[in-house]
């Protein structure tokens, strides 16, 4: 956490700054951050949102897996 909010801090001081968050922190603070759009091989740009993180349609997403050890 120390080290998003760092890059945060960076990012926002310079208008030119690019940083790389997950989804749930640019929407915690996107009033201060803007999102990028990526164009798929047809040219077509896709933003970030719930639904093109969850159907894969947004090429950063990624899966993310929780493996539970069932003695604990």
């Amino acid at each position: 956490m120390l080290i998003q909010m760092l890059s945060f801090s960076s990012v926002t001081k310079n208008k030119e700054g690019i940083g790389y968050f997950g989804y749930n922190f640019y929407v915690q603070n996107k009033d201060k951050l803007k999102e990028v759009k990526i164009k798929d091989e047809n040219g077509k740009a896709t933003e970030p949102t719930k639904k093109t993180i969850q159907d894969n349609s947004y090429a950063l997403s990624r899966p993310l897996f929780i493996y539970v050890n069932e003695k604990h």
